[in-house]
């Protein structure tokens, strides 16, 4: 790491199971808590996930760590042919994603680069209550969709804030 000068480094926060980033040799670890897709059972193909669902696993990641990094793998953007990646761009996937960043900017979240994220957390949470909701949806009881239009309407009449958090 330090012979190509990397000083972050990030993985799934699911595979990694660190809740937070650590400093050590001058390296920082800033795990990745949100997806826009998944492998489906350890295989070659991706599920692409809706752009609210990943939106509401920011909100959880944000509520949860103070941050949000966002995994995405070029792969998911290209068109696939059986077991076959193309060299076109699936633009299905790339609106959804727009659409995310649209999400995202809405809320007032800050997109910033990986190397920022250690210097830039906010530790102040949001209301303790709001972690009732994220847990109801991680436990099924609620739907993504249920989620994002709580949170937007949350956001909405200003209850609560994410101007000071970090994608």
């Amino acid at each position: 790491m330090k012979e190509n000068n990397l000083r972050f480094i990030s993985a799934d926060v699911d595979q990694d199971n660190l809740a937070f980033h650590i400093k050590k040799n001058n390296v920082y670890h800033v795990p990745g808590n949100a997806k826009t897709s998944d492998l489906i059972d350890n295989d070659t193909i991706w599920y692409h996930r809706d752009h609210k669902h990943t939106f509401v696993e920011i909100m959880v990641s944000i509520q949860k760590y103070g941050y949000a990094v966002v995994i995405i793998h070029p792969q998911e953007y290209s068109i696939r042919y059986h077991s076959y990646y193309s060299n076109q761009v699936d633009k299905n996937q790339i609106r959804d994603l727009e659409l995310l960043i649209d999400d995202i900017k809405h809320s007032g979240i800050k997109i910033i680069s990986i190397n920022k994220i250690p210097f830039s957390m906010n530790k102040k949470p949001d209301p303790y209550w709001l972690d009732n909701i994220f847990s109801w949806y991680k436990q099924g009881k609620i739907s993504d969709k249920q989620v994002f239009s709580s949170v937007n309407y949350l956001i909405g009449k200003k209850i609560i804030s994410f101007n000071s958090r970090f994608a």
